[in-house]
């Protein structure tokens, strides 16, 4: 009763068979990640540098943003020191001009008193 073939290396064959498509098929996808992980990396790597290049010039712009705000501040402590000067030597002048300013006019003030009649010196002269 036998017909003498054998299924079941039918199915082993195709057992094996699909085994090795999906050995081919893992095959296929770890070359495709390895590429993917490939590309991954060197971006990173390109990234990693434009930082570290960034990194360096923010480093030195800061440097100079430093310098100029000390600059800035030793200027401002110049001109408020020109200003306390300019103010020191200005007072006293302005404080002479308002004395001067007030004794012409008392002077004045006498002169223009005087000669309205109020005992001033046009008196006996018509």
């Amino acid at each position: 009763m036998g017909s003498g073939f054998d299924w079941g290396i039918v199915l082993d064959l195709g057992v094996g068979l699909g085994v090795l498509l999906v050995g081919i098929a893992a095959l296929i996808a770890a070359v495709a990640l390895r590429r993917t992980l490939h590309t991954l990396a060197e971006t990173l790597e390109h990234v990693d540098r434009q930082v570290g290049e960034i990194g360096t010039v923010t480093v030195r712009t800061l440097t100079r943003v430093e310098a100029a705000g000390g600059a800035l501040e030793r200027a401002a402590g110049t001109i408020a020191g020109v200003s306390r000067l300019a103010r020191r030597a200005v007072d006293p002048v302005l404080i002479n001009a308002g004395a001067i300013a007030g004794g012409v006019s008392a002077a004045l003030r006498r002169l223009v008193t005087r000669g309205n009649g109020a005992g001033g010196h046009n008196e006996g002269k018509e």
